[in-house]
């Protein structure tokens, strides 16, 4: 519908360790659907020792962007490999944060935890100087920070069976 629209359309994979083969096929079938371009995220943990893309996936990811956004036919690649990684690093709490349906703040919305929530009293700038504050947030990262084995150890910290609304607050203590 969106191509009949005159829309650009993109189809989106979030791509896992274990689905890493398919990449060629999901980008050929983009071309077929006549797609503008082919998005490819990484899957992040969700819980410390959760498999993530290797180094050598995050290659292959990359040499697909840099081979396939050459002129030519087929639908142009995004990768969060090149974009949020070497391009601009992790964004997350740096350059965005997310604003869960709930008005729930998190510095991306990958991250299990909330820093605030929009409909508090300090909103969505308080939530914003609270991720600011901290220092998992200040240094650039070329790694996803749910990729980041030492980031990770803070998935840790959250009780078995807890919601998805955990505050970061609560791993500080």
């Amino acid at each position: 519908m969106g191509l009949d629209a005159g829309l650009l359309v993109t189809m989106t994979t979030h791509i896992s360790p274990a689905r890493m083969h398919e990449l060629p096929g999901l980008y050929e079938l983009a071309g077929e659907l006549g797609m503008h371009e082919f998005s490819i995220w990484e899957s992040v943990a969700k819980r410390s020792g959760d498999p993530v893309i290797s180094e050598q996936d995050r290659q292959v990811i990359l040499d697909m962007h840099r081979t396939r956004n050459q002129p030519g036919p087929g639908p142009r690649v995004f990768t969060s490999s090149f974009f949020e990684g070497e391009m601009l690093g992790c964004m997350a709490g740096r350059r965005w944060a997310h604003v869960c349906v709930d008005g729930g703040v998190k510095a991306c919305p990958y991250m299990p935890f909330e820093f605030g929530n929009v409909l508090d009293e300090n909103g969505l700038s308080g939530a914003w100087k609270i991720i600011r504050s901290l220092k998992d947030f200040k240094e650039r990262r070329n790694l996803c920070m749910m990729q980041d084995p030492q980031f990770l150890i803070n998935l840790d910290h959250i009780p078995e069976g807890s919601s998805s609304k955990y505050t970061y607050r609560n791993i500080l203590k």
